[in-house]
């Protein structure tokens, strides 16, 4: 039997699906959207001061030496079952001083000074953990943003310095906090992080989701009979925008999300998350430009909108399928009627709607060559601001042939599923081709556009989610396995 890799892709269960908000029902439609700006620009401030604190707190402290991570019985903290490294990627405490309230005598104190004298220190303690140094900071530049906004900003800056750089990084940093505070930039790297995008976090504990009368989790009265009212006929977001600083007398608002615009099997995804049957994960309000309503199209790219990321846990669902019956996925060549096959044993099944994939592909590429034709002829796309114009129009021809073969993997992915249920086979070896039996494959025969990586992806992600064991088999370990290398 042929070598092949047995990697079991984690079902982490996350999806996330996107809805545009719609008019307001707390306030005027144009106060929330000046309140969206106001808050995005106030978040982005935030997030850069974080980073800007971070940097010149290790400026300023240039041979600061985290040290072993101890628990607060004194205890060395274990990874893995043994004491974390010394050199941590990110300092796991940090000395502040700030001012904090005494747990004990409710006074105030430097945390780095002298201990307060009526508990000797054993109420506070000096030493915090990044996240929340980072939380004070964005907090002293953004005094308006809510508290739970701003503990969500807090730990997405601390995910992003502890993140690792790339392969090709041009410097000996190995995390993105150390490239910073070393002044190191790489490609497509920046020394300083600044966060300029419009987007707005919406925790979970916060947010709350109605659809049809049904409400995604408990609220006290007041709030549970506003948003009910609302969304007793259609669908509602409840979100929490500025904090008591801020002077507002309404810190939250209530949006109706334009669920007619979805497809039935989103609906049916809003449905769930709203009757709590999908639990509900931190989402985020993110603002697009281009996305606006207009009459002519220039005015349309000139508008942008707001659009709510909800993200959701799906529980996985296993199908109980046998696991020592395996089906095979193998990509054919350019003389097949398919592009893929599945068999297992005697059944085998040809997969892929190739016919529609021919057709509609060839249509979108003579529709964008006839474009470019026409102005190629015409002379207007031939410099200056003509050549704006040309890819403005090709441009959604473009997202278009995406679209598709996004739709046609999907369309794979379904009937590989549906395949296993079929003929009980708990086990699905890819048989992936490589570089050269790509390029002699169906798709390359026609000519057409093909994302395997992302086939791959969404095949790994719905086996692990239906309990199917997945493994994938590369044409070059399969030759050296037959040859007994």
């Amino acid at each position: 039997m042929a070598k092949s890799d047995r990697k079991q892709p984690v079902d982490s269960g996350v999806g996330l699906l996107e809805v545009r908000l719609g008019a307001a029902l707390s306030c005027p439609t144009r106060r929330l959207v000046a309140d969206l700006e106001h808050v995005g620009l106030q978040v982005a401030r935030a997030k850069t001061a974080m980073v800007r604190a971070f940097e010149r707190w290790h400026e300023d402290h240039p041979g600061y030496d985290p040290g072993a991570v101890t628990r607060k019985d004194g205890a060395p903290c274990l990874l893995r079952g043994r004491p974390r490294p010394v050199n941590q990627p990110l300092p796991a405490r940090m000395p502040v001083e700030r001012e904090l309230k005494c747990r004990k005598c409710k006074g105030t104190g430097a945390l780095s000074a002298a201990p307060c004298p009526s508990c000797d220190g054993r109420g506070s303690k000096s030493w915090i953990d990044p996240a929340t140094w980072l939380y004070h900071v964005g907090r002293r530049a953004s005094p308006d943003v809510d508290a739970t906004v701003m503990a969500s900003c807090s730990k997405a800056v601390w995910a992003a310095l502890q993140a690792e750089l790339p392969w090709n990084h041009h410097g000996a940093s190995a995390y993105r906090w150390q490239a910073i505070v070393n002044h190191e930039a790489g490609p497509g790297e920046v020394e300083r992080t600044v966060y300029r995008s419009l987007a707005v976090p919406a925790p979970n504990s916060q947010t709350v989701l109605g659809y049809v009368g049904a409400v995604s989790r408990e609220l006290p009265a007041k709030d549970a009979r506003r948003v009910a009212d609302c969304s007793a006929s259609s669908a509602v977001a409840r979100f929490c925008l500025f904090s008591e600083e801020s002077g507002r007398g309404t810190r939250d608002a209530i949006v109706r999300v334009e669920a007619r615009q979805l497809t039935p099997g989103n609906r049916n995804v809003l449905r769930r998350v709203a009757s709590g049957e999908w639990k509900m994960r931190d989402s985020a309000l993110v603002y697009k430009e281009g996305k606006g309503r207009g009459k002519s199209r220039r005015k349309a790219k000139r508008n942008g909108a707001w659009f709510l990321q909800l993200c959701y846990h799906q529980p996985r669902v296993n199908l109980g399928l046998d696991p020592n019956r395996e089906a095979v996925v193998e990509a054919l060549p350019p003389d097949a009627g398919k592009p893929f096959r599945v068999e297992c044993g005697p059944a085998c099944w040809g997969l892929g709607a190739a016919a529609m994939l021919e057709r509609e592909a060839l249509r979108l590429d003579a529709r964008r060559r006839a474009l470019r034709e026409r102005f190629a002829v015409t002379g207007h796309g031939r410099r200056g601001h003509g050549r704006q114009r040309v890819e403005r129009d090709i441009r959604p021809i473009t997202r278009a042939v995406r679209d598709l073969v996004e739709r046609f993997i999907d369309g794979l992915v379904a009937e590989v599923v549906r395949f296993c249920v079929r003929f009980n086979a708990g086990s699905v070896l890819y048989r992936e081709p490589g570089v050269r039996g790509r390029e002699r494959s169906w798709f390359a025969g026609k000519g057409l556009f093909f994302d395997w990586t992302n086939f791959w992806m969404k095949l790994s992600q719905k086996c692990a989610h239906h309990g199917i064991e997945l493994r994938k088999e590369r044409p070059a370990k399969a030759g050296r396995a037959a040859a007994g290398v």
